[in-house]
């Protein structure tokens, strides 16, 4: 399986654009972002428990299919416990 077939997998994207660089040509800088597959909330009861940004953000990355870095290892965390189901 390929990184970006994987359910959660973190990638580096140049200038924003996931190939090549920015539309002038130049090469913006690498930062990662969260590459998120076919993933669900499965225990609405604990994801409720989140504060109230957090759930937005994880909601909006999962609409998205991708997402911050930063949010991998809270993924990871929901994923372990059983509130997202990721295939």
């Amino acid at each position: 399986m390929r990184a970006w077939e994987a359910p959660l997998s973190l990638s580096d994207v140049r200038g924003g654009v996931r190939e090549g660089g920015v539309p002038n040509g130049h090469k913006g800088p690498y930062y990662r972002r969260l590459a998120i597959g076919d993933c669900e909330i499965r225990n609405l009861e604990a994801f409720s428990v989140l504060t109230t940004p957090l759930q937005k953000m994880v909601l909006t990355a999962i609409e998205a299919g991708e997402g911050p870095a930063y949010l991998y290892p809270i993924f990871l965390r929901l994923r372990d416990y059983g509130v997202l189901i990721c295939s």
